[in-house]
C-alpha cells in the first residue's frame, strides 16, 4: 500500500509564459525585459500603410469587377460574383463598395482618368489636324484594350453624352465635358 497522498502522485504543472498587453505609453514592451522598450511605428506610418493596403484591395476589386462585367454583363453580375473573382468575402466587398452600381461608376471614372491622361499626352501637337489624329488614335487604342467596358456601359442604356450624368453622376459628367473641351481646342 502507498502512503503518499494524491497530490504527491500528480506531475508538476509547467508554468505558462506570461503574455503582456501592449503598454499605453506609445512603446511596446520588449521580450528582453521591462526596462527595455521598443518604439512603435509612428501613427502616420501605420495610417499610411493601412491606406495603401486599402487602396490595393480597392484596385484589385475594381479589376475583378471589370472582368466579371465583361464576362457576364452588368445585369447578370452579382456582388458575390465580384467578391469571388477578387478573392474576398462579400462582407469585405461591401466594406469598399455599397453596390455594383457604385463599383461600375468608380470603374468608369478610373478608366476615364486613364483615358484623360493618354489624351492629354496625345494632345500636345500644335497642328489641330495632327492633335485630332493623336487624340483619336489614343482613344481607339484604349477602346481596343477596354472595349468590353464600353459594351457594358451601353448595356446599361447609354446612348449618348447625355447619359454620362444619369449613369455616372454629375461629377463624371463634368469630367466628360472637360474631355470634350480638349477636342474643341
Amino acid at each position: 500500500m502507498t502512503t503518499g497522498t494524491r497530490a504527491e502522485s500528480r506531475p508538476a504543472k509547467a508554468k505558462s509564459p506570461k503574455v503582456r498587453a501592449p503598454a499605453s505609453n506609445g512603446f511596446a514592451r520588449s521580450a528582453r525585459g521591462p526596462s527595455e522598450k521598443t518604439p512603435r511605428a509612428p501613427k502616420l506610418v501605420r495610417e499610411s500603410a493601412r491606406a495603401g493596403a486599402r487602396g490595393a484591395y480597392r484596385d484589385a476589386i475594381l479589376a475583378a469587377a471589370e472582368r466579371v462585367f465583361a464576362r457576364a454583363g452588368f445585369y447578370e453580375t452579382r456582388m458575390a460574383d465580384v467578391a469571388r473573382e477578387a478573392g474576398v468575402g462579400v462582407g469585405t466587398l461591401y466594406n469598399y463598395f455599397e453596390s455594383k452600381e457604385v463599383i461600375f461608376s468608380d470603374l468608369l471614372a478610373m478608366r476615364h482618368r486613364e483615358l484623360r491622361a493618354v489624351v492629354d499626352g496625345a494632345a500636345s501637337a500644335e497642328d489641330p489636324v495632327e492633335r485630332l489624329r493623336q487624340i483619336v488614335g489614343a482613344v481607339l487604342a484604349m477602346l481596343g484594350e477596354k472595349g468590353e467596358l464600353l459594351a457594358v456601359f451601353m448595356e446599361r442604356g447609354a446612348i449618348g453624352e447625355c447619359d454620362f450624368e444619369r449613369l455616372m453622376g454629375a461629377k463624371h459628367a463634368r469630367d466628360y465635358e472637360e474631355f470634350l473641351g480638349l477636342l474643341e481646342n
